[in-house]
């Protein structure tokens, strides 16, 4: 019994058995679930840019001041106020809030100091922040005008104050020389007058030392525009989007260990060990409604050749006439019976008698593609019969049921009356020799059974064919659904010839785009494609139930059909020549 370990890998969060993966696996997840990745770094860009909108503007702008009187040293003999935080107190700001136009107040808070000092003089660096990079410089060279103001107008006034004391002292000085001229012999007023000329002399001095210092404070270094203050805007984008595409594919990752779904072709067959038949590539144009059958016309393609790599793969797995095969699935919905509908029109196109059995009794849908022809008495019917002892099952009552198709070659056995208990209806002793007359009325006989997980149909017609083809849809199929439906057909047992990936969604290289998917045939390629395949024309007679087709009776004739439908396969699929060659010793072995 073939063990399925990781069929439930990555379903349940107990369960990290191959959670590791290699890079490529990585890359090949991000690149299946791009628009998670892709969604995340939109979220945090829009994130990002929402931050950024919240956010106010702010500028710094700064202006350096040097001051030419060092701490509490006197200026010229005057002691200035030269303290930074002057700066930012109201007799400063006021003027410059002033100057600018700005409300009262505007400035509180906005403005920052820095004192270096220096061995001589110090100096002051004046910040002022604001929303714009030229408010900003507009406020710091206000401040920074407005305290060089306040700083000369200290020295303005110690200047009109020497200037007061130079008068007082002149006045002092001539009323003292006339009192010494009329009293030579008053000492006090001698002293007096020498006491005045001494201190006339310092006030001149000073006012000499003012008017030749020039101003205490130096503009060092007008405001420049501001600059932003914070992280730039650049780096929290670029930042964001680090973010955002780690998180993605963080999120990528992760949804692919917890999602229980086929992730693609390969996993079908990593999950069940058996070979993949072939991949049916996605009609993205096919419409719900549309009854049409794509193998029946003769367009190139990918799906078409993904039909004939099928056809040809499974010629390779089952006997050389007389075959039996049977088609299901783990779940509704996966497309049993168009793909079985494809499959039985492309192989009776080779010339071979095909048989298409509806075996689904609960809810056949062969009459949706082929119309009339898939109505009426069926297998329903005979297994009826059957059972009530009504008729015996014979050649004859077998044929009678058949219903000729508009495709030569291809034959249909209705599915019947609705029965309410298909399975005992199935689990009738008459269906092995149902199925024994339309072996010998047929070179293939395919059977479309339901899905093989919920009910227990397939797993009673799977031991009369010679093997079972799963199909299963990547992306959408439970992975523990495939491979419950593969050990449910194998004890019933039946052999499972491979799954067959249907919808699939990998694209085929531009190379082979260019060469199937065109639009005209050459003359010499369809004169070429049917020497190789020898497809009944459209308007030919359909061929009699008679002595099977060379291909079926000569070992050589055989040998050179198969060998030219192969190389339909290493054309469209070349991974399922592999595969089938190597599920096809798998199943001589077993035999």
């Amino acid at each position: 019994m073939r063990k399925f370990a990781r069929a439930d890998q990555g379903a349940h969060t107990g369960n990290f058995e191959g959670f590791f993966m290699t890079f490529r696996q990585v890359l090949h997840i991000i690149a299946q679930r791009w628009y998670l990745v892709a969604g995340t770094l939109l979220l945090g860009m829009l994130i990002a840019f929402g931050y950024l909108h919240q956010q106010t503007p702010s500028y710094t702008s700064t202006a350096t001041v040097r001051l030419n009187a060092t701490g509490d040293t006197p200026f010229a003999g005057v002691n200035l106020d030269t303290d930074s935080e002057t700066i930012t107190a109201p007799v400063v700001l006021n003027v410059a809030t002033k100057k600018l136009g700005l409300p009262a107040g505007a400035l509180a808070g906005q403005v920052t100091t820095t004192v270096t000092q220096g061995t001589q003089t110090d100096r002051v660096d004046i910040s002022a922040t604001a929303s714009s990079p030229v408010e900003s410089q507009q406020r710091a060279s206000a401040v920074a005008a407005s305290w060089m103001q306040y700083l000369n107008g200290q020295l303005a006034a110690a200047r009109d104050a020497l200037l007061k004391q130079q008068k007082s002292t002149s006045e002092q000085i001539n009323a003292l020389q006339k009192q010494v001229q009329a009293h030579q012999t008053d000492q006090v007023a001698q002293t007096n007058l020498n006491s005045a000329i001494a201190n006339l002399g310092q006030i001149n001095s000073q006012l000499t030392t003012i008017s030749t210092a020039g101003d205490p404070a130096t503009l060092l270094s007008d405001a420049l525009p501001g600059s932003s203050n914070g992280t730039p805007m650049s780096t929290i984008l670029l930042a964001a989007a680090v973010a955002g595409l780690i998180a993605g594919i963080g999120v990528a990752l992760i949804r692919d260990q917890f999602d229980g779904r086929l992730r693609d072709e390969n996993d079908a067959v990593e999950l069940t060990e058996v070979p993949l038949l072939g991949e049916l590539a996605i009609e993205r144009r096919r419409r719900k409604d549309d009854s049409s059958i794509p193998a029946a016309a003769r367009q190139p393609t990918a799906f078409n050749e993904g039909i004939r790599a099928l056809r040809t793969s499974l010629q390779v797995l089952l006997p050389a006439s007389h075959a039996t095969v049977v088609l299901t699935s783990p779940e509704p919905g996966d497309g049993k019976t168009f793909v079985a509908a494809n499959l039985a029109v492309s192989w009776a196109r080779t010339g071979r008698r095909i048989i298409l059995v509806g075996g689904d009794l609960r809810r056949s849908r062969l009459e949706f593609y082929f119309g009339s022809a898939a109505d009426g008495r069926g297998l329903a019917d005979l297994l009826q019969a059957a059972q009530h002892h009504e008729r015996t099952i014979d050649r004859a009552t077998v044929e009678a049921c058949l219903r000729e198709t508009e495709f030569d070659g291809l034959r249909i056995l209705p599915a019947g009356a609705v029965t309410a208990d298909p399975a005992d209806l199935l689990g009738n002793n008459a269906l092995a020799a149902v199925v024994a007359i339309l072996r010998e009325l047929a070179d293939v006989v395919l059977i479309d059974t339901p899905p093989a997980l919920a009910m227990a149909d397939a797993a009673i017609l799977a031991p009369r064919a010679d093997g079972v083809a799963v199909l299963a849809t990547p992306r959408r199929t439970p992975r523990a659904s495939l491979s419950e439906a593969v050990r449910i057909i194998e004890a019933s047992g039946a052999t499972v010839l491979g799954v067959v990936a249907n919808r699939s969604r990998r694209r085929l290289p531009k190379s082979y785009r260019s060469y199937y998917l065109q639009h005209e045939v050459p003359d010499r390629t369809r004169q070429t494609e049917q020497n190789l395949t020898p497809d009944a024309p459209e308007n030919a007679a359909a061929p009699k139930a008679t002595p099977a087709t060379p291909a079926a009776t000569d070992p050589a004739a055989r040998r050179r059909a198969v060998d030219g439908d192969a190389a339909d396969i290493r054309r469209s699929a070349p991974n399922a020549v592999e595969m089938t060659i190597a599920g096809g010793n798998r199943t001589a072995s077993r035999s």
